[in-house]
């Protein structure tokens, strides 16, 4: 599965966020609001993700490289490591 690497305000970022190279999974833990999920497009713009829970685990049917969670006005990011295959 690739990783992500987090930034910005601990209360938005994900307990556990990965890829499998089809579908993003992400969970935040049962205490916290969940976010609003956008990923940044190729001019740099946020876009909306569409994506649904599943099992406990917000689900994105895409991969995205940078992905951005807003709450209010706090905001964090997720950026996606290259995969371990790339990296050899």
């Amino acid at each position: 599965m690739t990783t992500y690497r987090l930034s910005g305000a601990a209360l938005l970022r994900p307990s556990r966020i990965g890829d499998d190279g089809v579908h993003t999974y992400i969970e935040w833990p049962e205490d916290r609001p969940l976010p609003a999920v956008f990923a940044l497009n190729a001019h740099g713009d946020e876009e909306m993700v569409d994506g649904y829970m599943r099992g406990g685990l917000y689900t994105i049917d895409r991969i995205n490289p940078r992905l951005v969670f807003r709450l209010d006005k706090a905001k964090a990011q997720a950026i996606r490591n290259a995969p371990v295959e790339a990296r050899r």
